[in-house]
């Protein structure tokens, strides 16, 4: 697949290696592991991308014009909701680098997976004797990216889930080696398109 619109932001990518987990067979009959909307591999590079796309556009809640919530009840479900933010990107962030990790120990569960994901994105593996080698190794490296159809143009409330997301995944990030890791708005993936840093289209 060459890419995906969701959440208000379309992704292009320059070639047909990109997929999705939701999609496979084998990622759906997995309990309580989370994935993120669009992984791409970038055969040239030998990066493994994966995208996660949310339409937060601000930091304003329906409660805060409610005469029934007080000052302190808005702060706590403020920071009730910024955590619950924060756990779901450490989640997905975790399930995907599981995932891959069990496709690059060759156990039975990650050779289905990149069975399931060599039909969406053919560059991850090669026929061999009539056998499926995946061409990802120890050496590919893998970056998150989470961004945000953020609408307002105070950033502050992003900037603080950012530094609480990576500071939360960093130790697991360490351990994969996954480089780099963001929460970013949607402008500022459209400014990292365009000055090359991320190989594919955003609008």
């Amino acid at each position: 697949m060459r890419g995906l619109t969701e959440c208000g932001i379309t992704l292009t990518l320059p070639d047909d290696n990109g997929f999705r987990f939701e999609k496979q067979p084998t990622f759906n009959k997995l309990q309580y592991i989370k994935e993120m909307d669009l992984g791409w591999y970038d055969v040239n590079d030998d990066v493994l991308y994966f995208i996660e796309l949310k339409d937060w556009q601000d930091a304003s809640l329906s409660e805060d014009n409610d005469s029934n919530f007080d000052k302190k009840q808005l702060i706590k479900l403020r920071e009730q909701i910024r955590n619950h933010k924060i756990r779901v990107l450490v989640e997905k962030s975790l399930g995907v680098a599981a995932m891959i990790s069990s496709m690059l120990l060759d156990r039975s569960i990650g050779q289905r997976l990149l069975r399931d994901l060599h039909t969406q994105a053919i560059g991850l593996g090669k026929k061999e004797a009539g056998q499926l080698k995946r061409c990802i190794s120890s050496n590919t490296r893998w970056a998150f990216y989470h961004i945000a159809n953020w609408k307002d143009s105070n950033t502050t409330y992003l900037n603080n889930l950012n530094d609480r997301y990576r500071n939360q995944f960093k130790g697991y990030a360490d351990l994969f080696q996954v480089r780099p890791y963001h929460l970013i708005t949607k402008t500022q993936a459209m400014r990292l398109s365009d000055n090359g840093t991320l190989p594919f289209g955003i609008s």
